[in-house]
């Protein structure tokens, strides 16, 4: 029970520094942050799931902003303002999880330290400052690492049902959800049941009730868009490149990024940490086979979920335009990833305790990981006192005192439809529909020629652009630099953030 107590004080200390990194400024807001911001306003509002253009949801799924839709419509506070709150929350939740997880699988003092490692553990915090869908996401990946370990002791329909709605709730999260229906699958086949049929039917029960809600979605997708999961383009990053983008973001969650970054130290770190692993090995009395045979069911179902959902991410990376593989893409495997690390770090301190002393060997180790925590830690500080004081995103303090939008709000511009490449966050805080300067690719194709738009932009007779300067990774949309080849373009404003422009067919 004592256990549980420290639970939840891990718990409301992540939930409280997740709040105080964005009580000045909120959660980080992103474009798909602001694609979940306003269609939880307009669910709120009864319009159903539309984005900030007035086109349906396609793209991401729909239940983080239909939480924040329903806080909105319940409560009455704004999705940005709840947003910061809710991941907090979310995260808080995840930490209580993976600390029984944890504890159920580790001697005491491991799966103690264990968890306090995911409270300051970089990508975990990077997301939870953030107005995405992450948070709940790794929640429901923790819940349905949690009914899994349950199922694997009662193999009942009760740890079925649990089991199947973690991965339903985690598929109407984030489409890549899909991976737990298929590692689920895999996983109650493999466990003994006492019958052939108990296990069919448990995974025809779990494969149901997980797939039908994502299904019923993506079907109205289909029947809007024609596309399953929103319209999406082809990658601009290799395999090679996705597999180094994966291997690279893993490794700097528990390796200062100096040290990654530098090959040679790199290769020569792996080596010392493999021959000191083999020593250990080498003198164990347990033969390695039967270690083998020893391991743990749970850490072959781990195993699986680590690499399945590593695998799917770099393959779909790979054929299809996202963000590049990273700390949020990657964050919702940090659960799994760092309980198979503490799996090892306990074989290896089992095998050490047979040749020396056992409390010697616990306080070194005890030792060994509190200075190896002082790397996230620190990391995870400076995040926190950088989003209080800075912000993020276009949540960030630069966007809350542009000059750019600040004048947008206090000024009608000249009767003219608006364009700009920056549609996104003009709606968001200035509240004015804009549409957006064309673009010249999408993803690894190029779907437009600058000539293309001599004497087809702007459609209107006249038109105003508005060019944010902070807005620096668009890099697929025409520049008015470009435009002014082929249209006539007058520099309007210029503010210290962005210019206005007035444009006209040539």
């Amino acid at each position: 029970m004592k256990y549980k107590l420290f639970l939840v004080l891990l718990s409301l200390i992540g939930i409280c520094i997740a709040i105080f990194a964005t009580s000045q400024y909120g959660a980080g807001i992103s474009p798909d942050s602001i694609g979940y911001i306003v269609t939880a306003r307009h669910l709120a509002d009864g319009i159903g799931f539309v984005t900030y253009n007035n086109a349906p949801l396609l793209v991401q799924p729909p239940l983080y902003p239909a939480i924040l839709g329903i806080i909105d419509f319940v409560f009455g506070v704004d999705p940005l303002a709840s947003s910061n709150f809710v991941s907090a929350i979310f995260f808080g939740l995840a930490l209580y999880l993976s600390g029984l997880l944890f504890f159920k699988n580790l001697s005491p003092s491991l799966a103690s330290l264990g968890t306090v490692s995911l409270l300051v553990s970089i990508p975990l915090i990077k997301v939870t400052f953030m107005a995405w869908s992450e948070p709940p996401f790794v929640f429901f990946v923790a819940l349905y690492l949690f009914a899994l370990s349950m199922y694997l002791e009662k193999k009942n329909i009760k740890s079925t049902l649990l089991l199947s709605l973690s991965v339903a709730l985690a598929c109407l999260t984030k489409y890549i959800g899909v991976v737990l229906v298929l590692t689920g699958i895999i996983s109650i086949l493999i466990i003994q049941h006492d019958s052939l049929k108990t296990k069919l039917s448990h995974a025809f029960i779990f494969a149901f009730i997980s797939i039908l809600p994502i299904s019923v979605w993506i079907g109205r997708n289909y029947i809007l868009s024609k596309t399953l999961f929103g319209p999406r383009s082809p990658s601009l990053h290799s395999l090679s490149d996705n597999i180094r983008y994966a291997f690279d973001t893993i490794l700097q969650w528990y390796v200062p990024s100096r040290i990654v970054d530098s090959r040679p130290i790199l290769m020569l770190l792996g080596l010392i940490v493999g021959f000191l692993i083999g020593i250990v090995f080498v003198w164990a009395k347990t033969p390695i086979t039967t270690l083998l045979k020893q391991t743990r069911p749970f850490v072959i179902f781990i195993l699986l979920l680590v690499f399945g959902y590593t695998g799917f991410l770099i393959i779909s990376s790979t054929t299809t335009n996202y963000d590049s593989i990273g700390n949020r893409l990657l964050s919702p495997i940090v659960i799994p990833t760092t309980l198979l690390l503490f799996f090892v770090i306990e074989i290896l301190s089992k095998r050490i305790k047979e040749h020396f002393p056992t409390k010697p060997v616990e306080l070194l180790l005890t030792a060994g990981i509190v200075l190896w925590l002082i790397y996230p830690a620190r990391a995870t500080a400076l995040n926190a006192i950088n989003n209080f004081n800075e912000g993020n995103g276009y949540g960030a303090k630069s966007w809350k005192y542009s000059q750019t939008i600040q004048y947008i709000r206090e000024n009608n511009l000249p009767n003219c439809t608006i364009y700009s490449n920056g549609a996104d966050v003009t709606y968001l805080l200035a509240n004015i529909n804009v549409k957006s300067i064309p673009s010249k690719s999408s993803g690894a194709n190029t779907i437009a020629d600058i000539s293309s738009l001599e004497n087809n932009f702007p459609q209107e007779n006249t038109a105003c652009l508005i060019w944010f300067n902070q807005i620096t990774w668009r890099t697929y949309l025409f520049t008015p630099d470009e435009l002014l080849s082929v249209t006539n373009l007058e520099q309007s404003i210029k503010l210290d953030d962005g210019t206005i422009y007035i444009v006209s067919k040539k």
